[in-house]
């Protein structure tokens, strides 16, 4: 599992569908929402079936723009 950190308010669980799924199969994306807001908390996570795929994700991912936010990728426990 890879947490993506930085998230724009704007961006959704397709968004980061479309920008890790190049890197393998993905079983679920999700981002974190403010239960009382319903805002987006800003960061979120990429479930990838394989772990190879999530460690190439992260290599390309970490440091690159999205929704004019600089993303922060990295391993996640959850």
């Amino acid at each position: 599992c890879l947490g993506v950190f930085g998230l724009s308010s704007y961006t959704t669980e397709a968004n980061l569908m479309d920008v890790f799924s190049p890197y393998g199969t993905i079983d679920k994306a999700m981002i974190v929402y403010d239960a009382k807001t319903k805002a987006s908390r800003g960061f979120g996570f990429v479930y990838f079936q394989e772990q190879s795929s999530a460690t190439e994700a992260k290599l390309q991912c970490n440091g690159m723009e999205l929704h004019e936010r600089t993303i922060r990728v990295d391993y996640s426990v959850t």
